[in-house]
């Protein structure tokens, strides 16, 4: 139920965000385009997304049964499903980078390019570079923070927002 309401509601959301989001970086490069070009470039932009999603559905329907370990990996698109390290941190930092997400964001930058009439390789390099931050936000900063144990602030617990 609440994939399908992620679906229903998140999802366009998320869409207008990211033309919202492309609108402001168009008007910081000094650069216009009309809104519709820049909601389009968002919504065919996350079209690997949508089509990651779909295969994993069909991916987890042919499993007996899933564990919510097994559902993170039960697609192997992002770098955590290769490379196995030690260390909370990067395991999230490497559980962040998909592949779906690194061409969705490609796509964007694309689409941006073509909105605003910059070259395609300056707007794979925005694509590129919204995609880092979207993974530093989303992949290891937020979740770094909800992780933290309460009572331990910078310092340890003898130190500022410590409890001892």
């Amino acid at each position: 139920v609440t994939g399908i309401a992620s679906g229903v509601f998140v999802t366009p959301l998320m869409v207008l965000g990211i033309a919202i989001a492309l609108a402001i970086v168009a008007w910081l490069l000094g650069r216009k385009a009309p809104f519709p070009a820049l909601f389009s470039a968002s919504a065919v932009g996350m079209l690997p997304v949508a089509f990651g999603r779909a295969l994993w559905g069909v991916v987890a329907l042919a499993q007996l049964g899933i564990t919510e370990e097994r559902a993170r990996h039960l697609l192997p698109s992002s770098l955590g499903a290769w490379v196995h390290v030690g260390g909370p941190t990067l395991t999230r930092l490497l559980d962040s980078v998909d592949l779906f997400q690194l061409l969705a964001a490609l796509l964007i930058g694309v689409g941006f390019a073509a909105a605003t009439g910059i070259r395609r390789r300056s707007g794979l390099w925005l694509g590129a570079v919204l995609f880092l931050a979207f993974v530093g936000v989303f992949g290891v900063g937020i979740p770094g923070l909800m992780s933290g144990a309460p009572g331990h602030g910078p310092g340890g617990p003898r130190g500022p927002g410590g409890g001892g």
